[in-house]
Formats: structure tokens, sequence, C-alpha cells
């Protein structure tokens, strides 16, 4: 058994991160400094705190919602997380 790191099992290619989050590709500093990293945990937390609020399903209307919200919830969530962590956003990009 290998302890292989395989991104494919966390990261969706089909999937566009930024969009989900209301980003544009290419929006983000390099993270070279300390400033472009909390330049770039600063963008993707306002980001995610927007999206997650239009998302969130405790928001729904109907169980019918709810259910559809639930789903666009759980993409924002991954969408954070994979474009917060630097190795899973380089290998994305």
């Amino acid at each position: 058994m290998s302890n292989h790191f395989n991104p494919e099992k966390v990261i969706d290619f089909s999937i566009d991160y930024y969009s989900v989050l209301g980003l544009e590709k290419g929006c983000l500093p390099n993270g070279d400094t300390r400033a472009e990293r909390e330049r770039i945990t600063e963008i993707l937390n306002k980001a995610y705190k927007n999206s997650a609020f239009r998302t969130h399903p405790d928001f729904a209307s109907s169980s019918e919602e709810r259910d559809l919200l639930n789903e666009r919830f759980k993409l924002v969530v991954r969408a954070h997380t994979i474009l917060s962590n630097p190795l899973y956003r380089d290998y994305y990009e």
C-alpha cells in the first residue's frame, strides 16, 4: 500500500472552484511573501463568507430548496478548502 498523495481524489478538475466562490482565476497574488499569503487568506475568506451566506441550507424556505442549497453549500466549502491550501491550489492551477 502506497501513502502517495493523489490530488485527483480531492480535486475535481471539471469544477471552476474560483467561480464557485465568485472569484476570477488569477485574482490571487503569488503568495511569495507573508503579506501576499495574508492577502490570499483575506480574499478567500471574504469570498467564502459571501458564498456560504447565499448557499447555506438554513436559509431555505422549503425542503427541496434546502436539499439544493445543501449541495451548493458543500461545493462552496470544498472550493474554499482547495483554494486555501497552497499545495491543493498549486496542483489545481
